[in-house]
């Protein structure tokens, strides 16, 4: 798509009341945008409530025939909230295994391939958030929060349940400014690093810190707390300076909304031949995947 045709583009969906500003719907990023802004716009929040100011996010799962998607996330009565990345750092479009590897997944060509593309209509039914540890510390103490107070945290967590050392943990850190970046950053992976230690290695048949945030966020154990996906962490053991060096494309935390709450478009494409060289061209998904439900398409147009 050429620029022009771009710009008429995000022109249509003004008209069609989609914001293209930092409105209440969020901030849209304009087509052909120099990547330090598009990098600069994806990482926003509005200072007063917190929420990422962009509205316009993808998913991407792999899931087995017959399952059927209602929600962003699992739909099991647990998950709270789902990771969704920024649409803008997928156009052009890249390939399915591109994309999958820049979200810190492994492609799975046995499997159904599913594609969200979600422009919330409601931000504060959504709550987007960029997932820091900061930003998870604050959504597991409002969670968490519903099961524990204050008063279920002594000075000793050992004994407690993971869920209430989670809690304790998450609502004891303390976001202090500093000159030194390092020092600010510090207290926030510490905190995030107890979280992971909490029955590590779990103790056959008990929870561990790590569950509490996969069964609550999907939170697993190539998230950094940065704010970025790591690209090709899955299941891999990584240094420092490569974590670092592997972040690249933003990631966000939603509530787990159902997908007509979340505004998200969605496609369903079975396993052939060459899918995961297949560019993944997320307009299309909004084109082919109704609002609200998995359309089912035959293969990803090439």
């Amino acid at each position: 798509m050429s620029r022009a045709a771009s710009l008429l583009a995000v022109l249509v969906l003004c008209a069609a009341n989609v914001s293209c500003g930092s409105g209440a719907s969020g901030e849209e990023i304009s087509a052909g945008s120099a990547p330090a802004l598009v990098t600069d716009r994806s990482r926003r929040s509005d200072p007063s409530s917190g929420l990422a100011l962009i509205n316009d996010f993808d998913r991407i799962i792999f899931i087995k025939p017959g399952i059927t998607i209602s929600t962003i996330g699992k739909n099991n009565g647990v998950q709270l909230r789902a990771f969704v990345s920024a649409t803008a750092f997928y156009q052009p479009p890249l390939t399915v295994e591109q994309v999958v590897a820049y979200a810190g997944g492994v492609d799975r060509a046995d499997l159904n391939l599913a594609v969200m593309r979600c422009r919330p209509p409601d931000r504060a039914k959504v709550e987007p958030t960029l997932a820091t540890w900061p930003n998870v510390f604050k959504a597991l103490t409002a969670d968490l929060g519903k099961k524990f107070t204050p008063a279920d945290c002594p000075a000793d967590l050992t004994d407690l349940p993971p869920d209430n050392q989670v809690y304790c943990l998450a609502r004891s850190f303390a976001d202090n400014s500093n000159s030194i970046a390092v020092f600010s950053l510090a207290p926030a992976l510490g905190t995030g690093a107890a979280i992971f230690s909490v029955n590590n290695p779990p103790p056959k048949g008990q929870e561990s810190g790590g569950d509490v945030l996969f069964d609550l966020y999907g939170i697993g154990s190539e998230f950094s707390g940065l704010g970025f996906t790591v690209r090709d962490s899955a299941n891999v053991s990584l240094n420092s300076a490569q974590v670092l060096q592997q972040s690249v494309v933003p990631e966000y935390l939603l509530n787990n909304v159902t997908l007509r709450a979340g505004g998200c478009n969605c496609i369903e494409v079975p396993p052939y031949d060459g899918r995961d060289q297949t560019p993944l061209n997320l307009d299309f998904v909004s084109a082919a995947g109704k609002l609200g439900e998995c359309t089912p398409v035959n293969a990803l147009p090439g």
